[in-house]
């Protein structure tokens, strides 16, 4: 059955009202529009008969009991971010489509008028009784990219209209002025900012309307002073154009001459899948020893791309939803290429268990011999294939488990590293995917952990970013993800997790609490003198909670480091709150902990699987 008329049965038999468009466009294609949208099975089929390949139509309001909320471009993310850093407000975790410059987030009519509005809000237009959007999957008519879930109906359902929205909606704030959210952009960073949105606008499918606008509405707000309009015109078409693709040079004009002119090179900012940590457009090295959960780890990370939750930031529980707003421009596929976990047993129900979406996930590890068989991927030799699985889901994440498996020529030989690497590294750049490589540690001990992982140090001399796990050094039910290498951002803090058992009988993570451990200290860990601050901490917090600038005064007049003190607290399970007067951030030593008895107790609550690669 065609897909499209598929579709158009499907959300009919969900109460909504349907009908066509015209093919790659917004028009419909019927002579009263809207007005002839209907539930009706036979109609529907006989419209699509018709012409396979017409738009869907979705008439809003309470015949289909549906309220659209647009969330369009710049203007409608500055607005979210006023609702939720302003008034501690966002939008429902519901149906919501991903549009080709922001999102259609559908709730559930409230019963009484809205109306259709355009910017009544900033950014943000409202679709009601008397209006319609287009449903996946059908076609931008200006990029020509498919509407798609991010959150189907079946997945989140469709949220009641909140309250504070409505009123915002019926009776808008007055205020005359908006106060700025996003840093402004100052002259010297005007160009290289725009060219870079630009390009990443152009990646994404984007017509060079749209990404116009994008640019203007970015000038206009943030550029400190705004360039002139026939400026940003020709950023937009440098970025569009051939001779800026990305991982390839741009030659002097001069016949006779050799290399690039800086002149003429655009700067661009860096953009990142995982603040601080994954880099989009980059290789990104993972390192550890088996058992510490780095393939479970890469299986979360895949989860959370294809369903566009945040990553992890220390703050235990904090969890914020592509519908929500940051995440919408890294929602995307994921390509796994896994030499060593079985699809079946052990890959599937890992991403189950993380909540992945796994419709945007593809898995390739052979190709075809030419003799009627297959042989396992070389890379470089097999970049080609790589880049269709990336094309095949949209990607914007690609995982190599392990590196060894995949790696053609010698891996302990700097030079077939780098040949084989190289290539790589420029297929993340010319499309836009983080490649997120893990690797197993070699068997030296002590020394810089930036030379501990395996075979030749041309492999993390080609990442431009290197994270490593390994045990807590002071608590054996918890591992510490650490920053190995950072070339791109100051080195983002390390983060203690555990490996747990899911619902399925699958590993899954649990992220934990930030931890002042880095690299160094997770691969070459002296405990020698964390025990002795262990006892001195909880008899210090034994009967009192202590705000943390008091601990580590009185930690360094007893002779402890910061480090070894903070130490002693993950070791201790000690947690910050915020109390007493004016907020202070107090550290508390819970009923149970800091004792062998409370320890013992831990243990018995926590279930980890111990045989997580």
């Amino acid at each position: 059955m065609n897909k499209l008329v598929e579709a158009a049965l499907s959300y009919a038999n969900k109460g909504y009202y349907v009908f066509p468009c015209k093919v790659k466009s917004k028009e419909p294609a019927t002579p009263n529009g809207f007005k002839d949208a209907t539930t009706d099975e036979e109609v529907i089929r006989e419209w699509w008969r018709r012409e396979p390949n017409y738009n869907i139509g979705i008439r809003t309001g309470p015949s289909s009991g549906l309220l659209v909320i647009d969330v369009d471009g710049e203007d409608g993310k500055r607005t979210q971010i006023e609702w939720r850093q302003g008034e501690g407000k966002q939008l429902p975790y519901t149906a919501t489509v991903k549009t080709s410059n922001g999102t259609h987030v559908y709730l559930k009519h409230p019963g009484i008028a809205v109306g259709n509005t355009i910017k009544r809000v900033p950014g943000i237009d409202v679709r009601e009784d008397g209006g319609y959007v287009l449903a996946p999957p059908s076609i931008h008519p200006d990029s020509g990219e498919a509407y798609r879930w991010a959150y189907t109906p079946e997945k989140a359902g469709v949220a009641d209209t909140p309250k504070w929205l409505l009123d915002k909606l019926i009776r808008p704030s007055r205020s005359p002025s908006r106060a700025p959210v996003q840093e402004t952009i100052p002259e010297g960073s005007r160009n290289g900012t725009l060219f870079s949105k630009a390009r990443s606008l152009f990646r994404q499918g984007y017509g060079e309307s749209e990404v116009y606008a994008l640019l203007e509405q970015m000038n206009r707000n943030r550029c400190l002073p705004p360039l002139d309009s026939s400026e940003v015109v020709q950023i937009m078409k440098s970025a569009g154009s051939n001779k800026y693709d990305r991982g390839e040079l741009r030659v002097s004009k001069d016949t006779e001459g050799v290399g690039v002119i800086m002149a003429d090179v655009q700067a661009e900012t860096v953009e990142w899948l995982w603040q601080d940590r994954i880099p989009l457009g980059k290789l990104t090295i993972l390192d550890g020893d088996p058992s510490l959960g780095k393939s479970v780890i890469t299986m979360d990370l895949a989860a959370r791309v294809t369903t566009g939750t945040s990553f992890p930031n220390g703050n235990v529980g904090d969890v914020d939803h592509v519908g929500n707003l940051d995440h919408l421009d890294h929602l995307g596929g994921v390509v796994i290429l896994s030499a060593e976990d079985g699809l079946a047993d052990t890959i599937k129900p890992r991403l189950d268990a993380a909540g992945a979406d796994t419709s945007r996930i593809v898995a390739i590890s052979t190709v075809p011999d030419g003799k009627e068989s297959e042989r396992t991927i070389a890379i470089p030799e097999d970049i080609v294939t790589i880049e269709a699985a990336i094309r095949r889901v949209d990607a914007k994440l690609v995982i190599i488990d392990p590196l060894m498996a995949f790696l053609s020529g010698e891996a302990h030989k700097d030079q077939d590293v780098r040949k084989a690497l190289t290539p790589l590294a420029r297929m993340a750049e010319a499309t836009g995917v983080a490649v997120l490589v893990v690797r197993h540690l070699n068997k030296q001990q002590g020394g810089k952990a930036i030379y501990r992982g395996g075979s030749s140090i041309g492999i993390i001399g080609a990442a431009r970013s290197g994270l490593v796990v390994e045990e807590h050094p002071d608590n054996k039910d918890l591992r510490v993800l650490a920053m190995n290498k950072s070339n791109l951002a100051v080195k983002a803090a390390s983060l203690t997790y555990s490996i747990t058992t899911a619902g399925n009988e699958s590993a899954k993570v649990l992220w934990g609490s930030a931890t002042g451990l880095d690299a160094d200290d997770i691969l070459n860990p002296d405990t020698s003198e964390v025990g002795k601050a262990m006892a001195w901490l909880a008899d210090k917090l034994r009967d009192v909670h202590l705000p943390s600038n008091t601990v580590f005064e009185e930690g360094r007049e007893a002779g402890f480091s910061k480090k070894t003190i903070q130490r002693a607290k993950d070791a201790l399970g000690v947690k910050a709150k915020k109390d007493g007067l004016g907020g202070t951030w107090r550290w508390h030593l819970e009923d149970g902990q800091g004792s062998q008895d409370g320890q013992d107790s831990q243990d018995g609550q926590r279930k980890v699987v111990g045989l997580a690669s």
